[in-house]
């Protein structure tokens, strides 16, 4: 029997399966486009395994559409539908809020995604660059110590454009230091801006100088940053569905 892993972000929806025999193996990873509305059209376009036992969600989304979506996800496929929530505790990582359902469950699911993948005794920066960027770290004994949110590129740069007089949407622009043209200036401003944020964050928490830590980029701006980052970043694009698939394996 397999388990259908679903990951329902802001814009795209992400699929994967998970093999009962395989231990947090993934296969068959799906993407398409949404919206926001998350109608049973959409739903339609993930492509379900034959023989389906279980379905687990990450939606990030509030909980009148989270249980629209589970009503459809059931009628479609006639199968038990798990809508991941934020825990106090899941997969070795402890939540460090004082109201643990407040976290996002995109972060948290990531955080247990890349917890599962660091090297034994250490902890973990994840960065998920969509249309937030949300820095947070995990300490080697799976404490989470904390996070940040702030916009990603494509709200900054529509913010601009919206908010202040003749600057123009940036599309096809280049990254410098400095520019001499104002499309390239705010598309260089925007992401040194997140750049910065991240090497920022790590070195307020002395991170830049501990070598038991791995960092771990995810989202769909992250290969368009990486090349910004240190080498110590890893790109994993299905880091929510590498958590999904840990708890999965744990119910």
């Amino acid at each position: 029997m397999t388990k259908l892993l679903i990951d329902i972000g802001n814009t795209r929806i992400k699929w994967a399966y998970l093999q009962d025999s395989e231990s947090c193996k993934l296969t068959e990873h799906g993407c398409v486009q949404h919206n926001k509305q998350l109608g049973s059209e959409v739903l339609k376009q993930i492509e379900a395994p034959a023989k389906l036992s279980a379905i687990y969600v990450s939606a990030v989304t509030d909980d009148l559409n989270s249980q629209r979506i589970k009503r459809q996800l059931q009628d479609l496929h006639d199968v038990p539908v798990q809508m991941i929530k934020t825990q106090i505790d899941s997969c070795g990582v402890i939540n460090c809020y004082e109201q643990p359902e407040l976290l996002g469950v995109d972060r948290w699911i990531a955080m247990i995604g890349a917890y599962s993948q660091a090297q034994s005794g250490h902890g973990v920066v994840v960065v998920d660059v969509g249309t937030a960027v949300t820095i947070d770290v995990v300490g080697s004994d799976g404490k989470h110590l904390g996070g940040t949110i702030a916009p990603g590129l494509a709200l900054m740069r529509n913010s601009l454009s919206q908010n202040a007089q003749r600057l123009m949407l940036v599309e096809d622009a280049d990254i410098n230091a400095v520019a001499d043209n104002t499309q390239d200036a705010i598309a260089s401003g925007t992401m040194w801006s997140i750049v910065g944020n991240i090497l920022q964050t790590e070195q307020r928490l002395g991170l830049d100088q501990n070598s038991n830590i791995d960092y771990f980029i995810t989202g769909g701006d992250a290969q368009q940053l990486l090349q910004y980052l240190p080498s110590r970043y890893q790109l994993v694009n299905d880091l929510i569905l590498q958590g999904l698939a840990q708890i999965a394996e744990s119910d």
